[in-house]
């Protein structure tokens, strides 16, 4: 019984030095690590958006992939806090924690929008948002920004 599991083991470890070995040389691989707490989610029909303790995810239906969205891949910062879709522009907005915003479009591109993060005030947390004819109204503990998606998010005055 004991020279069987410690075959199963020395197995396991060979084969986890063998999938080391043929990743490439300086390579990095993500292994994300699935959190307790899921925030936000959002079906877009094709896709599955989800919050998971701050990490921001995206299942694809067809190819029943999972995939784990970062700075390292599409995104433009870190310490994600809300996750918010327009259902009818079709795009995902990311809010980091430092006030920072994404916009993820379904074809892939990202646009980034960093006014808020980047504005000379104390608090600039962004508390909800909403979405109503191609314009974002984002609540922040400062007050109201309107962003127009028609013209790249640029914030409306």
């Amino acid at each position: 019984m004991h020279y069987r599991i410690l075959s199963i083991i020395a197995t396991l470890i060979l084969t986890s030095i063998s999938a080391l070995a043929q990743m490439n040389v300086g390579g990095w691989k993500i292994h994300p690590v699935f959190g307790t707490e899921v925030t936000d989610i959002f079906d877009t029909g094709k896709k599955v958006y989800y919050l998971v303790d701050g990490n921001l995810y995206c299942y694809d239906k067809d190819s029943e992939e999972n995939e784990f969205l970062s700075k390292q891949t599409v995104l433009n910062d870190i310490d994600i806090s809300r996750i918010f879709y327009n259902y009818d522009s079709r795009y995902l907005l990311v809010v980091y924690a430092n006030s920072n915003i994404d916009i993820i479009n379904d074809d892939g591109t990202v646009v980034n929008v960093p006014d808020i993060s980047q504005a000379d005030l104390d608090v600039k947390t962004v508390n909800n948002v909403s979405f109503k004819n191609n314009k974002v109204y984002i609540a922040t503990a400062f007050g109201y920004v309107v962003l127009n998606s028609e013209k790249g998010f640029e914030i409306m005055e």
